[in-house]
């Protein structure tokens, strides 16, 4: 997020409509942080959050999606209880991302993420364990996928990632990227750029784009109409992790 501009990012800074939605799961401590987990079973998914945090209702409710998909979610707090905070209107989150990310540093949460899903792999060492991240948590997810703690990972409209990382991908991965139709920080050029150096690399990567979509919408309601390709894209990632996340 380096422009100056709120335009670029406006969607990243949008909350969406206030929800009192409370989730079904519980709170537990994977690594030393708090986590919240639902769902039961050895077909594990790491759920790496935007920049709102793992209470952040709409995660909370996609969460419990997953777990009735037959699936244990754990949804780590990547931002030691120092999440975005939903505001009323973009520029008041935006005012606020500055200190944001003095507050929360990617590499930190990127080596947190590692540690759960090693932690996790190490509780369940049968199980095949997958990750899903969105906007923010997108990075976590890919350094998860780099650093070999998982190899199945979806990772829905990105920010951050770079085609540096893309080369680096191991082959043996399986990945599935989420598009939205407008996203300025994942646009189709880098899309196209990344298909073509994982495609190159031998890697199963699949790319979705979702029409009259703009970035944060597999979480969040961000425009008037869009629950129809939230459903899609969310059973797409379960559909995905069905046939990649194994016992």
């Amino acid at each position: 997020m380096s422009s100056n501009s709120l335009g670029e990012h406006k969607h990243c800074c949008h909350s969406g409509p206030k929800s009192t939605y409370e989730g079904r799961g519980r709170y537990v401590t994977v690594a030393g942080r708090s986590c919240s987990e639902v769902g039961e079973g050895d077909r594990l998914v790491l759920y790496c959050t935007d920049i709102f945090g793992h209470r952040f209702a709409p995660a909370l409710r996609l969460a419990d999606s997953f777990a009735d998909a037959g699936f244990r979610v754990v949804m780590p707090d990547l931002f030691k209880s120092r999440a975005m905070e939903p505001q009323p209107s973009p520029e008041a989150i935006w005012a606020r991302l500055p200190q944001f990310v003095i507050d929360n540093p990617v590499e930190i949460s990127c080596e947190y993420t590692v540690q759960v899903a090693r932690a996790l792999r190490q509780a369940h060492p049968e199980a095949t364990l997958g990750v899903t991240g969105y906007c923010w948590g997108a990075k976590m997810t890919m350094a998860a996928v780099l650093q070999k703690a998982t190899k199945v990972a979806v990772m829905s409209h990105p920010s951050r990632l770079t085609v540096e990382e893309a080369g680096q991908v191991p082959a043996d991965a399986h990945l599935l990227f989420n598009c939205a139709e407008v996203d300025k920080l994942f646009t189709k050029e880098l899309q196209g750029q990344d298909r073509q150096i994982l495609s190159g690399n031998g890697v199963d990567a699949t790319f979705i784009e979702y029409p009259h979509t703009q970035h944060g919408f597999a979480v969040r309601q961000m425009d008037e109409g869009d629950e129809v390709e939230r459903a899609r894209c969310t059973a797409e990632t379960i559909r995905f992790f069905r046939k990649n996340v194994t016992v």
